[in-house]
Order: C-alpha cells, then structure tokens, then sequence
C-alpha cells in the first residue's frame, strides 16, 4: 500500500531543496524527513529526478481521486510543478543524467528475471518501481535527445514479455488512472 505521507515528504523535501539538489551532479540526493511525518520503520528513499516525478503522479492520483484528505497534497505538488517549469532546461539535464543508471537498474533486473532462481514474482514487483520511472524519465525530455536510451528498452521489454503474463492492475486501484494500460502494460499482469 502507498503511503501518501512518505510520498509528500519527498515532494516536500524536494521543494525545500531545490536549487542544490537540481545543480548537483549527484544523481541521489540525500534528503532529510521529519520525524514527525515519517512512521518509524519506513525505509526512506534518497532523492532524484525519477523519484521525484513518482512521488508527484502518485500525489496527483490521490488529489484526483477524491479521497477524504487528498487536497492537502495539492499546494506541495503545485510547487513542484511550478520549480520543474521555472528551471526546466536544468530539470532535463537532472533527468538526461538520470535515465541511463535507471536503465542498467532494468537492465539488471531483466538480467536477474531471465535466471529464474535468482528473482521471485515478489522482488520482481518491486523492482516494476525502476520501469516506471524510466517511462517517466522518457516522458520529460525529447525523444530524439535520448534515442539510445530508449531503444536500449526495447529488447529489455521483449524479454520481460517473454516472461510475463498479462492481468489485472498489480498497484493499488487508485493509482490505475494514473498509468494507462498502452503505456505502462508491465504494470498489467505478473511474471510467469
């Protein structure tokens, strides 16, 4: 189950740290979360331009789903937004930087799946995170700028589709509106 609060502290972490994290060359930003939003026991991701754009869908599916409570994640995405517009050639520097380590993440993954004892249908599910970022990595920046980057998915697709077995959604249902079926099929089924 998502925990939206782990997703806002992100955001929020990100908004209060904008211009270092978006001009350093680190791909993984250290990021500091209160106490006091963060349940005890919550493993903690660092910051990047992926995770980033995930916390941000995941909060933008919650505002629009309605949910009792979901507005109160609208003025920390609305910042967001509006930081990744203003500084929007260095966003995409963040996100070109980002995108080939995210792929050899896949890559890896896809590489452990093809030998089956090394991965079970459970760590495949959340390792799905990394190819969902990827897609949303590809989507902020031009096709032509990162051509290698995506036609270096190509093949790691075809071999997880020669594992897979199309279903149902494998996230929770209100995350679903947020990434299509055409789009983001992995997240449409399970490995065999």
């Amino acid at each position: 189950m998502t925990d939206w609060k782990v997703e806002s502290a992100v955001v929020q972490a990100a908004v209060a740290d904008w211009e270092p994290f978006l001009f350093s060359n680190e791909i993984y930003w250290p990021i500091q979360f209160s106490s006091s939003t963060i349940p005890a026991g919550t493993v903690l991701p660092r910051l990047s331009a992926g995770r980033l754009l995930l916390a941000g869908a995941i909060l933008s599916a919650l505002i629009k789903s309605g949910e009792a409570g979901a507005d109160q994640y609208y003025d920390d995405l609305n910042r967001f937004l509006s930081l990744k517009t203003l500084w929007l050639a260095n966003w995409q520097k963040k996100v070109k930087k980002e995108l080939p380590s995210r792929i050899r993440q896949w890559q890896q993954t896809i590489q452990e799946l093809k030998h089956a004892e090394k991965i079970s249908p459970a760590q495949f599910s959340s390792q799905l995170s990394v190819r969902v970022i990827v897609t949303l990595l590809l989507d902020e920046v031009s096709q032509n700028e990162v051509a290698a980057d995506y036609f270096s998915l190509i093949p790691l697709d075809q071999a997880l589709k020669n594992h897979f077995i199309a279903g149902d959604f494998v996230l929770e249902k209100t995350l679903e509106p947020l990434f299509p079926k055409e789009k983001f099929w992995f997240l449409y089924g399970k490995i065999a």
